[in-house]
């Protein structure tokens, strides 16, 4: 089905995309990121100080844009780890709340690793919960956590 011309309804790209987003068209939508916090923002850009960066990643392309319009944005990282769960991203590609004077059609709902689900509260403040370890996790609650996240290790 990848690559197929019958199965794909986007013909030009991203453009026909976003235009579904924005006419409200799109019900759900995965994004992930290179670093995603506690917050559920997502950082598309780099790792490090601004302008001497550690680490660079393939840019943001439409993620905010899709962030605010999509209804439901469920994230995703297979790495649960110290350098991809972090307490604070280093930049902000997309937002995972705004004030509520800034209208938000869309937000995350869940963030999905390969050792467990977290879910986001449903208001403005998008803090996480944890929802579920995956089959051979375990989670274990540290004092000294690294990130606003809960640890999960391996049975």
């Amino acid at each position: 089905m990848l690559g197929s011309r019958r199965f794909n309804p986007f013909g030009e790209g991203g453009r026909e995309l976003f235009d579904c987003a924005a006419e409200g068209r799109i019900d759900a939508f995965f994004l992930s990121g290179g670093q995603i916090d506690g917050e559920a923002n997502i950082n598309l850009v780099e790792v490090g100080e601004a302008g001497h960066p550690t680490a660079r990643f393939p840019g943001s392309f439409g993620s905010a844009y899709l962030y605010f319009l999509v209804p439901k944005i469920v994230l995703f990282r297979e790495a649960h780890s110290r350098r991809s769960l972090v307490q604070r991203v280093d930049f902000i590609s997309a937002p995972g709340k705004s004030p509520e004077n800034v209208y938000r059609r869309g937000g995350p709902k869940a963030l999905v690793t390969g050792l467990a689900s977290f879910t986001f509260a449903a208001s403005y403040s998008a803090s996480s919960r944890f929802a579920s370890a995956s089959r051979g996790g375990r989670v274990r609650h540290s004092r000294k956590a690294y990130s606003t996240f809960c640890r999960v290790v391996p049975s």
